[in-house]
This record gives structure tokens, sequence and C-alpha cells, in this order.
């Protein structure tokens, strides 16, 4: 009969436990044989390509650790619970996660990768539900799974297959872009490239282009330190605060951000209320890395305030374009000053006079706007792309759900 049969999940593959060979025997490190952790896996991507630690023959063979083969699953099982990868060439894994190894008798290995994909969820929902993030082999035992005939299966692989490669595709689109635009920054942003008819490029970095200058930030912008903090209170208005992660996450900022609701005074509304063309950056966070982050107003916004650990840049020389500011403020020569000037241990942060003190490198206005107006026409493309990416994975996701549902298909389709 071509139908779908019902299994638990360890009556179709094998259950295989981790190790961590000794780490202070040296002999057992920096071997030949690949050796994943959690942080090796990702949710992007079907297969393992690389790990960051190797191990030897005899740390395989005299610890816990195991091989796994092409065609295997790797299942996250701490921390970060039920991330799924698939393996290309043997490697072993930690004791954080457990390999799955199908009977391939009557699994086949790509139907396997979605399957479990789509199954991990359920095993991420139940070993949420416990005292510590955890997946136990206990857990497997308790999901079913409906498994169609084997040529079924490789149909169903082979649909969802094709997405993940167009998936894939735009991935690698989005990488090369981001590359062109972080070497073209680079260059643009020192004079080291230049467009016709503004003079000659530098030769090196740090040289000072023909007709640029160096401006302290306190000359071409003002800058306003919000403190508004995100209660509400029903003798204020009601306000909406652009927040810390509403910058840290979105270089751009529009009508179509979703921000949250809090009140404010008439006073704070009247300093901190962000404008067209604003740059908010963020000024405190735990690591140097974190500050000076940068996000653009694109338009006007109704009563959208500066939120606390930011601040605003706001330009008010007729010598510097916002747009291109913003672009500088994600350069290396900025961000250099931001790590330099932040203060603090376990918490660092920029004073008023620490932001004014920093020096941006200004073209002409006109090329100025040639510069940004580049820049920004990369930015505009990766995000069609990842718009793009992110209608493909709701549609795989879509056909998953509905492929990996035998009862839909008992009338025809992949399951005959």
């Amino acid at each position: 009969m071509n139908t779908a049969k019902t299994y638990r999940l360890p009556q179709i593959m094998e259950i295989i436990g981790g190790g961590t060979p000794k780490t202070n025997t040296a002999r057992y490190w920096n071997g030949s044989i690949p050796w994943i952790t959690v942080a090796d896996m990702s949710i992007s991507k079907r297969f393992i390509e690389r790990t960051e630690k190797h191990i030897s023959e005899a740390g395989l063979s005299e610890s816990s650790t195991k091989i796994l083969s092409e065609g295997d699953l790797i299942i996250s099982a701490r921390g970060t619970v039920g991330v799924v990868n698939q393996i290309q060439t043997p490697m072993a894994f930690n004791q954080t996660c457990y390999g799955l190894r199908p009977n391939r008798d009557f699994v086949d290995d790509g139907f396997f990768y979605y399957l479990m994909l789509s199954t991990s969820q359920n095993l991420k929902k139940i070993g949420q539900g416990g005292v510590f993030n955890t997946i136990t082999k206990d857990l497997f035992n308790s999901i079913h799974v409906s498994l169609p005939p084997i040529q079924n299966q490789r149909k169903i692989a082979s649909i969802l297959w094709a997405w993940d490669r167009a998936i894939d595709n735009i991935d690698k689109l989005i990488s090369a872009k981001q590359k062109l635009k972080q070497a073209l920054m680079q260059k643009l942003l020192t004079g080291q490239v230049r467009f016709p008819g503004f003079g000659e490029s530098v030769s090196h970095n740090g040289d000072l282009p023909k007709g640029w200058k160096h401006a302290a930030l306190s000359q071409i912008a003002d800058i306003i330190v919000s403190n508004v903090d995100k209660k509400t209170d029903t003798s204020e208005s009601a306000v909406h605060l652009c927040n810390y992660m509403d910058v840290y996450k979105h270089g751009y900022i529009d009508n179509g951000l979703e921000l949250m609701k809090a009140s404010a005074s008439a006073e704070e509304i009247r300093k901190f209320k962000v404008r067209k063309l604003d740059i908010l950056i963020t000024k405190d966070s735990e690591t140097p890395d974190d500050i000076g982050v940068p996000a653009i107003i694109t338009e006007e916004i109704d009563n959208v305030l500066c939120g606390y650990h930011l601040a605003i840049i706001r330009c008010k020389s007729e010598k510097v374009q916002p747009l291109y500011l913003f672009m500088a403020f994600n350069g290396a020569l900025i961000n250099e000053q931001w790590k330099r000037l932040a203060n603090g241990v376990t918490r660092f942060g920029l004073a008023v006079g620490d932001i004014e003190k920093i020096t941006v490198l200004m073209p002409k206005i006109g090329e100025q706007s040639k510069i940004s107006n580049l820049l920004f026409k990369l930015d505009q493309e990766i995000t069609l792309l990842s718009e793009a990416k992110v209608k493909l994975h709701k549609q795989r996701d879509g056909l998953m759900s509905m492929l990996l549902n035998p009862e839909k298909h008992n009338n025809g389709g992949v399951y005959g």
C-alpha cells in the first residue's frame, strides 16, 4: 500500500550521545577530526560545513565522543535546544547534542532532515517545560511521526530541497552585497576611491584627500542625550519610544516599525521628539563593540521620542549631509573612536563630551551625496533580498507542514 505509517521516533532512528575529550590532554586536540559543539550549529543552514575545534584519533578513541556519518543529523539538546543540522563528512560531537542516525532500510536521509526539522519544534516545547531548557532521550520516545513509503519520502525531500537551494542562493547574494558594501565603505569614506570629477584618490588610509577636512562632531551636529524611561504615567502624554534594541537591530527607522508605548512630560516631548534625518546612536552597553551603533530616521514619525541609553545626533551644518554622517558612523574610522572613548568596566558608556570629540572625515557636500547614495542603494538591495529570503522561508515552512501531514494527501499528491 502507498500510505503512511505512524512510528515513535526511536523506531526509525538511533539516538547517539556525544562527549568531550579531556581538555588538559594536548594529544587529544588539534587533530584532523572535526568536533561539533552547539556554537558550530546554525538555524539558517542545513549542513555543518566546518567546526571551530578538531580532535585527534586518540581523543576519539579515549573519550565518549562518537563519529557521525554522511546523512546523519545532529540536534542541540541543551541551551539553544532544537537546532537541527545534517552531516556531510564524518564529524565527532560533544555531549550538548544528540546524533540521530536514520534506519536507512525505510528512511531517506533527505526526508529525515525535514522530518526532524519539523519535529524539533515539538521537542523544543516539551524540553522548555522542565526546570532546565533540555531535550532528553526520553522526550524522543514521546513523539510520534508519520512516515510515507521511501519513494514518496524522496519526492518530498526533493521539493523542499529546491526551496532551500533558492534560500541558499539568496543568502550568497546577500553576503556578496554586504562584503561589497563594507569594501566600498572603507574606500569611499577615506578617499581611497573617489568619484570622477571630485579629485584624486589617496594611496594610504589616513592621508587627507584634497578638498576634504576633519570636523569635530560638535561642529556639525547637536548632540542630545535622552533620559526618557519606559514607564507609563497617566498624568503624562502618551508617546511611542524608539528604544535601544530598535536602534541596534534596524539601521533605518520609519513608520513601519512597531514601537513601544509609554508616556512623557511636555518638556521631554519638546527635547527628545525625533525628526526626519535624525541619527540615533547607542551610547551605553555591556561591551565597547556595541557603543555607537547608529540608525537614521528616514521619514517624519509622529509622536516618537528617543529612549534611554541613546543619543540623538542632529545635523546643524549645511556642510554635512545626514545620510553621509550615518554612513560614516558605520565606518571603521568612527567605530574605532567609539571604542577608544567608551568608559567602564562591566558596563561601558559615552558622556556628551566624549561624543562631541568624535572626528568626522568630510568631503564637500556633492561628494558626500554621491558616497551616501551609492551605499544607501546597496542597503536597499540587501533589504529587498532579505525580504525575498523571508518569503521563501515562509513558503518552505508552509510546504513542509503540508507535505509532512499525510492526512492532507491520502487522496493523491506525493503520498499517492
